[in-house]
């Protein structure tokens, strides 16, 4: 007998989603994922000039400004022609290092964790100490990483003005400067964050993690510290209570650059990966709306448009359906890692695949990453050079913006005209993640992670909610405006 479920609004994440499956007794045999409400951000900088964008886009998410600021600005910054200096650079890279382990932890902490703490674990031998670590405001934990985000937001202050909505970001690098004092007090912060994760999350010394090539190294480091830590606990619990086993995904993968330097070199490649490593290729990029709440067909995003049509049949979500080369991928920590050959993710892939397991695992293993990637940019800072340089006169007539953000990949595409904005699309992670059906009938990857899964308890879905949390959605991107008309 076919039953439906339908979670709405779904619970600690970020924005409005509802996730509707269909049962068969309890396995999920099809699933629909809706954004709920209309992004309008596009159709908002429409006209504008150029740079007023800037004061627009770092706005579109209160978690991620930061991320969308240097995807539009590095558009920009073709269209342009701008240089950035050095430590228009470092200050860029330290900014977004800085948002997204914020994003990584917070979610791990304050997102994920929480649902380890659900009675139906009670019977694990660890499940006390988990409880008493993960649960939501009382954890010990919790409380912890509370205390020690703090010391990363000295940080993002100090580099972006203020945090959420910096004006920071320029296409010439950042108008935020800094002095020697204010670059010790950077230090000294981040000391003190690196303090909390070598004591709490890892239970050892971040370059002696960073030094592990393999999954072996790793339970190997854990059992050394009794599973003390609240990484080692997650490994051992969350692998004995069968997160490796939910889901699973096709493991397609795409990324983009990030973290550039003035050399022209990036600290992440891009690429596409379908069992081997490809070059990414940016006109592959295509977004289509069949089921979406748009009008308009598939198109490249320098060619869309964000119409809507809110009568359209058969649509039932406010997301778009971006495609790589027509295919559905998945993006994030776990994506980026492994097409970037990162040792240990891509021995975790090899092993266990795309899950629920090795998401969470890659998003933990990247903030330890790049908290200490940060700690080396901060010391190259130079105070007494210069930080920005100003735009000149339009250059191109277009220019794409490609970094990777908290969950993955992010697009800002913009076409100018006179100097003002004639087109502006953006392809959130989100979006990529959680896209609805194609012209084809293919769901889109969340989608397709779903089908298969057998719940323990239909009315109870553990299940789907760690599976829709280990994508780490945040819809306040992906959809954004809703207009209401008024009765007469």
């Amino acid at each position: 007998m076919i039953n439906e479920l339908i979670i709405r609004p779904f619970p600690r994440i970020g924005g409005d989603l509802e996730i509707k499956v269909s049962l068969d007794d309890s396995k999920v045999v099809d699933s629909y994922c809706s954004g709920t409400a209309f992004r309008g951000f596009e159709n908002l900088l429409k006209g504008k000039s150029v740079m007023d964008c800037l004061g627009f886009v770092c706005r579109i998410c209160g978690v991620c400004g930061v991320s969308h600021s240097i995807a539009a600005s590095k558009a920009m910054k073709k269209i342009f022609g701008v240089k950035v200096p050095q430590n228009g650079y470092l200050c860029k890279n330290i900014s977004l290092a800085t948002e997204i382990v914020l994003n990584q932890l917070g979610h791990f902490y304050l997102l994920f964790a929480p649902d380890l703490t659900d009675k139906r674990y009670s019977c694990h031998p660890l499940y006390p100490e988990v409880a008493k670590r993960f649960s939501a405001l009382s954890g010990t934990s919790y409380k912890h990483f509370i205390h020690a985000r703090r010391k990363l937001l000295v940080i993002m202050g100090l580099f972006a003005g203020k945090w959420p909505n910096t004006l920071a970001v320029h296409p010439g690098g950042v108008t935020k400067t800094l002095n020697k004092s204010e670059l010790i007090r950077c230090l000294g912060s981040l000391v003190e964050f690196r303090n909390f994760l070598e004591q709490n999350l890892l239970g050892c010394d971040i370059d002696d993690w960073l030094e592990k090539k393999n999954l072996k190294d790793i339970e190997s480091l854990c059992s050394q510290n009794n599973y003390h830590s609240d990484l080692g606990i997650f490994a051992k619990f969350g692998k004995e209570i069968g997160l490796p086993l939910l889901g699973k995904s096709t493991g397609k993968f795409l990324c983009y650059s990030g973290y550039e330097n003035a050399q022209g070199k990036s600290l992440y490649k891009s690429g596409f990966y379908n069992s081997a490593i490809y070059p990414l290729e940016v006109e592959k990029i295509t977004e289509e709306q069949s089921f979406s709440f748009f009008e308009g067909e598939k198109a490249h995003p320098f060619e869309g448009f964000t119409e809507p049509f809110v009568e359209k049949k058969k649509a039932y979500s406010w997301v778009k359906s971006p495609r790589y080369s027509g295919e559905v991928v998945e993006v994030g920590p776990l994506s980026r890692m492994v097409i970037n050959e990162d040792s240990l993710i891509s021995d975790l892939f090899e092993k266990m695949g795309s899950n629920v397991y090795s998401r969470v695992l890659a998003r933990l293993h990247e903030a330890i990453f790049l908290t200490s990637k940060i700690g080396e940019w901060l010391k190259r800072v130079n105070p007494n050079k210069p930080f920005y340089n100003k735009v000149g006169n339009i250059k191109r007539s277009k220019g794409e913006g490609l970094i990777e953000a908290a969950r993955g990949a992010l697009g800002h595409w913009i076409k100018v005209e006179k100097g003002y904005v004639k087109n502006y699309q953006i392809i959130t992670p989100s979006s990529w993640n959680f896209s609805p059906r194609d012209s084809l009938g293919v769901p889109g990857i969340l989608e397709q992670t779903l089908i298969g899964t057998t719940l323990k308890e239909p009315t109870e879905p553990l299940e789907i909610f760690h599976i829709v949390r280990s994508y780490d959605p945040c819809f306040f991107c992906s959809v954004h405006v809703s207009k209401v008309r008024k009765r007469k």
